[in-house]
């Protein structure tokens, strides 16, 4: 009788798959958040590329804030949540006075003002820091910050994609371009509000 090996066991190590950090940038609503959209680059300027180029990398989220300076219409809002999907490259033209850029592509846009959804973040709920501390706690240009819970900008992302149309893009968009005959002048076309709304998801693909 010949004498038989015990089958031999095979190990397989567990996939793991590394979270989503999502970080807040707080962006005025005409220079920086136009040109992130019109873009689709978010930048940073020396000396503050060392942090940034460390915590924003490909697969980062960045959940768009504009503050309540010098803003019309989307002051103190959250106005979009943006992927990260290339590597930290010197700009090679002034870009809002960026050194350098990294690309990005929306994951989805719209408006949520912060006082409606305040009490919902865990962030900001609780504690004895002001709404500023708090926003500043997830900016990942503050070396003490740390990056958005993952349930906050789920929050965030569902709130933003609940509304139907994109306002901030459209009307930001329109004042910039220059209304023509209640149109949108793009690439020398004058785009009506479905035909820019159409022609921006073609561009991003989402």
């Amino acid at each position: 009788m010949t004498r038989r090996d015990p089958p031999s066991k095979s190990f397989s190590l567990p996939s793991y798959v590394l979270p989503v950090n999502y970080w807040l940038v707080i962006v005025r609503e005409g220079g920086v958040f136009m040109s992130i959209v019109e873009t689709g680059l978010f930048g940073c300027r020396d000396p503050e590329c060392g942090l940034l180029m460390t915590r924003v990398r490909p697969g980062t989220r960045l959940v768009l804030f504009v503050s309540g300076f010098g803003c019309k219409s989307y002051c103190k809002s959250f106005v979009g949540v943006f992927e990260v999907v290339g590597d930290w490259t010197k700009a090679s033209k002034k870009l809002s006075d960026w050194s350098h850029v990294i690309e990005v592509k929306p994951i989805t846009l719209g408006r949520v003002e912060l006082g409606r959804i305040a009490n919902k973040l865990s962030f900001i709920r609780g504690g004895r820091r002001s709404i500023t501390e708090a926003l500043h706690s997830v900016d990942p240009s503050n070396p003490k910050a740390m990056p958005m819970p993952i349930e906050d900008a789920e929050l965030i992302i569902n709130e933003l994609r609940s509304q139907s149309i994109p306002k901030p893009v459209i009307e930001v968009l329109g004042e910039r371009q220059r209304v023509v005959l209640r149109g949108w002048l793009v690439g020398g076309q004058v785009l009506r509000l479905n035909q820019l709304l159409r022609a921006l998801m073609r561009r991003w693909r989402c």
